[in-house]
């Protein structure tokens, strides 16, 4: 009995430092998707459009107009950006933009996108927005350790039985719209584990201001 009640210990301690490893692996990675992005933008004037697909070989940015990226959510295009992006569960990280930021120079684009139907939003699991309306240009964000909705590197979509409403509406695969950022919830029916970040439209004007790339 004594060895059993040390082993059971033993595991959950082990399993205990193995989740903590992946979830500070998802924020370092989310953190340098985000640093990427910024530095992306500063050198093209302009946010990359979100991957062509999940496979190996579909990293790069989708395809734009003169309007901007024509897909707004999906994928981060880690082969345009130089990145693994992948989090701590081996698992695509997930993004959407704001209509406009696509666009060379931003100027039109961006001014268009304060009030442009399309635009980031970010909420929690009460409807409260997390971030004023137009003031985000971009999210990025890990479907978490239960994968649902989760892109494997070779392209395959996993499960999502079960996913919570919360979690469907941070599903890569949707059209753009509201996103769901907030604590974990491990409740039946309402799980959620979903890690994001974002990029405030500020942060990203500032930084191509410092780059020449805005006046």
């Amino acid at each position: 009995m004594i060895v059993a009640l040390l082993s059971a210990g033993l595991v959950l301690s082990l399993r205990t430092q193995l989740e903590q490893r992946q979830l500070a692996e998802t924020r370092y990675a989310l953190e340098e998707a985000r640093e990427a992005l910024l530095g992306f933008a500063a050198v093209n004037g302009r946010l990359p459009c979100p991957a062509k697909g999940g496979g190996p070989g579909e990293g790069e940015e989708g395809e734009r107009d003169s309007a901007g990226c024509t897909k707004g959510r999906g994928l981060l295009p880690w082969q345009s950006l130089g990145l693994r992006a992948l989090d701590g569960w081996n698992h695509r990280l997930a993004y959407q933009m704001t209509p406009g930021f696509g666009v060379p120079g931003l100027a039109s684009g961006a001014q268009r996108g304060l009030a442009a139907e399309g635009n980031v939003q970010i909420r929690d699991g009460a409807g409260r927005a997390q971030a004023s309306a137009g003031a985000v240009a971009a999210a990025i964000w890990s479907l978490g350790a239960n994968a649902r909705f989760a892109t494997s590197p070779d392209g395959a979509a996993l499960r999502d039985e079960g996913a919570s409403a919360d979690e469907a509406r941070n599903s890569p695969l949707s059209a753009p719209g509201v996103l769901i950022a907030k604590p974990e919830v491990a409740r039946p029916g309402e799980e959620f584990d979903d890690q994001m970040i974002w990029i405030s439209r500020y942060v990203l004007f500032g930084r191509m201001i410092s780059s020449g790339r805005l006046p």
